[in-house]
């Protein structure tokens, strides 16, 4: 076994720590953005902390797929990596040459990391087709590695010595590169570049469908008077409960209040809306609506909050018993 470091140079360093600063920056100002607008209410924290989640899954990913060294075996050529090494017959091997940097200058990105801890993934060139680069350098030091089907660019730290000893276990490898890449098929990877879109696709929608999923258990669907508060039920969260204690008086609202209004933070999908509102008549409320009205609005002791019950006139009269019976 012979073993080659992927040291990362300079470049790749400061980028990585730039892009790291900047997600760390962009993931705290949301939460505390959340933390300011939510109040400490948690159904209207939880959307600010997916935004946390997804930088943190993205780096994550980023992190584990980078390339660390590059291992020759008896028979197979390993791109370490701290998720799903990859590893390559040395039988299919054809070509093992120093890349020259005009050769892959202008490369475009097709999907991988761009910088963040190194470059990785699928790029293309005009002089090479369809390539996958496992490089922790700016297109310098690096090996292309031909086999029957792809091209693979490597940056082991001793570009040299990995050549000689690859050629050497690589029995059908060319000791030369011609600088072209007749020795492969230059057809465009799509079933691969299929798989890959389909996994990224796959995690986007298993952290929309969540987030989607948590926004719609939380909403609110129904709201009922007791002898002690007032009880907004939601789909799968315990119920929030408004003690009568604070609320001062409770009516059914009048069309032209229920027009106009803006969101500050919150929920709102087709009927179902929940959160902090504002409009001009009404100024700021809490709102829990699952139709479009009638509304009942409650006067409280921390605020207006606007309700969707199925009676709002025998609602308003509960509420009403209750607070005269106090």
């Amino acid at each position: 076994m012979i073993r080659f470091d992927a040291p990362r140079d300079r470049r790749v360093q400061v980028t990585s720590r730039i892009v790291l600063g900047g997600l760390a920056a962009i993931a705290a100002g949301v939460v505390f953005l959340g933390l300011a607008l939510s109040r400490g209410e948690p159904e209207l924290l939880w959307p600010f902390l997916f935004c946390p989640v997804i930088i943190a899954v993205v780096v994550g990913a980023t992190y584990l797929l980078a390339p660390r060294g590059f291992v020759i075996l008896d028979r197979e050529l390993v791109v370490e990596r701290r998720l799903r090494p990859l590893r390559i017959e040395l039988s299919a091997i054809r070509v093992v040459g120093l890349l020259p940097v005009e050769r892959i200058a202008g490369a475009v990105r097709l999907g991988g990391s761009g910088g963040l801890f190194g470059y990785f993934g699928w790029y293309f060139s005009r002089r090479l087709g369809a390539f996958r680069i496992f490089a922790t350098t700016r297109w310098s030091g690096l090996v292309l590695v031909e086999t029957e089907t792809e091209a693979l660019v490597l940056s082991p730290g001793n570009p040299d010595a990995f050549t000689e000893a690859l050629r050497a276990r690589a029995p059908a490898a060319r000791r030369e590169w011609t600088g072209d890449s007749s020795s492969r098929p230059r057809r465009f990877p799509t079933a691969r570049l299929l798989r890959s879109v389909g996994l990224t696709l796959a995690v986007v929608l298993v952290l929309v469908t969540s987030l989607f999923a948590l926004v719609w258990g939380l909403a609110p669907v129904a709201a009922q008077v007791t002898a002690k508060a007032v009880r907004v039920e939601r789909r799968w969260a315990p119920a929030l409960e408004l003690p009568l204690a604070g609320v001062r008086d409770a009516e059914v609202m009048a069309p032209p209040y229920a027009q106009r209004w803006w969101r500050t933070n919150g929920t709102a999908i087709g009927q179902v809306r929940y959160g902090r509102f504002v409009s001009r008549e009404l100024g700021p409320f809490r709102l829990f609506a699952w139709r479009y009205g009638p509304y009942v609005l409650l006067e409280t002791d921390e605020g207006r909050v606007v309700l969707t019950p199925d009676e709002p006139e025998r609602f308003v009269a509960e509420v009403r018993e209750q607070l005269g019976a106090r």
